[in-house]
């Protein structure tokens, strides 16, 4: 288990880059996280979605004295899921109370990445990364505000496999046609946002990545602008460590495949598994976007059951999005009053 092979001060921590690995889940966006990590370049820790919990306390702070570092320690430890994200925090409670008041919540957030502990030797780092499966919705306007300069790979797999991994995968989901939903309302969003500053994209099919690993890791590196280093892919043989890095995570239950080679072998086998009325639903739902990708799509009769099926999709999925708001900004305001 190593940390960087030499101690990077904050100056350098605040003046590193940022880059996001976005997609919807089971789309490849954790074997691209697992391949940066195992990079001497790069800092990417494990999946926690500390950015957006705590910007609505902290994103706006003109300055941080040390009551404020202190309850935005505590208030990171409370997150969820950071007690997956395998920090030193001894470490990280040593950067946070050393830093200078006048320090921005950008740079605190990339202090934290950068106390991550990696299975692998980090020297010369370049760049910090960050993925999680939440800023590929309705949130991403929060990330791509809170850093405009930050770079973005986008991983697009086909709807039908995301759906039925998905389904493997036990996520918590109504059904096929909700799933489908999802999908197309993030490719629609982040393609609005790939509009204002595409020299920030990098965007790649699931599909098309597996097929030659290699061959697009070095353009996806090129972009940004690290050298190319083979031994990102040895991970794989790292099963165990990781296991043991990360006890909270049942890798054999979220993550099956992620210590194999990559190859091919999952794309489409959505087409024995997908069937019916689910298959027409994701279709009627997603099929003209995912033409825009290459993906197959059939016409289907709007049979009535189909249809109020994706009405009470369409209306849980607002539902969703209105609570979320409604809770988000209860939770700020709550935050703000007790100031």
């Amino acid at each position: 288990m190593n940390k960087f092979e030499n101690e990077i001060d904050i100056n350098t921590i605040s003046n590193l880059p940022f880059f996001f690995i976005i997609g919807r889940p089971r789309s490849g966006t954790t074997l691209l996280r697992y391949l940066f990590d195992a990079h001497p370049n790069v800092i990417i820790p494990t999946e926690c979605n500390f950015i957006l919990s705590l910007a609505g306390r902290y994103q706006n702070k003109k300055e941080f004295d040390k009551q404020t570092l202190t309850k935005f320690f505590t208030d990171l430890r409370q997150t969820r899921f950071f007690e997956t994200l395998s920090i030193d925090t001894n470490l990280l409670e040593k950067r946070i109370l050393d830093i200078d008041k006048n320090i921005k919540y950008q740079t605190l957030c990339k202090i934290v990445s950068s106390s991550y502990i990696s299975l692998n030797t980090k020297k010369d780092v370049k760049i910090i990364g960050d993925k999680n499966p939440s800023y590929s919705s309705e949130n991403f306007h929060k990330i791509f505000q809170l850093f405009p300069d930050a770079k973005f790979i986008h991983l697009i797999r086909d709807y039908h496999d995301h759906i039925v991994s998905m389904q493997k995968g036990n996520f918590k989901l109504p059904s096929a046609a909700y799933m489908a939903i999802l999908w197309k309302k993030s490719i629609r969003i982040l393609a609005k946002y790939k509009k204002k500053k595409p020299e920030n994209f990098f965007t790649i099919k699931y599909e098309t990545f597996v097929e030659n690993p290699e061959f697009h890791m070095k353009d996806i590196c090129q972009f940004l602008e690290l050298p190319f280093d083979k031994e990102m892919f040895e991970f794989i043989t790292k099963k165990e460590n990781h296991e043991a890095l990360q006890p909270n995570i049942d890798f054999s239950k979220q993550h099956q495949s992620l210590f194999k080679p990559i190859d091919k072998s999952r794309i489409g086998k959505w087409s024995i598994l997908l069937t019916g009325n689910d298959l027409a639903a994701v279709e009627i739902v997603a099929g003209k976007t995912g033409k825009e990708f290459g993906y197959e799509y059939s016409q289907h009769k709007l049979k009535l059951r189909i249809l109020f099926l994706l009405i009470k999709c369409h209306l849980l999925n607002f539902i969703v999005i209105i609570l979320r708001g409604f809770i988000y900004s209860l939770s700020v305001k709550s935050k703000i009053a007790s100031q």
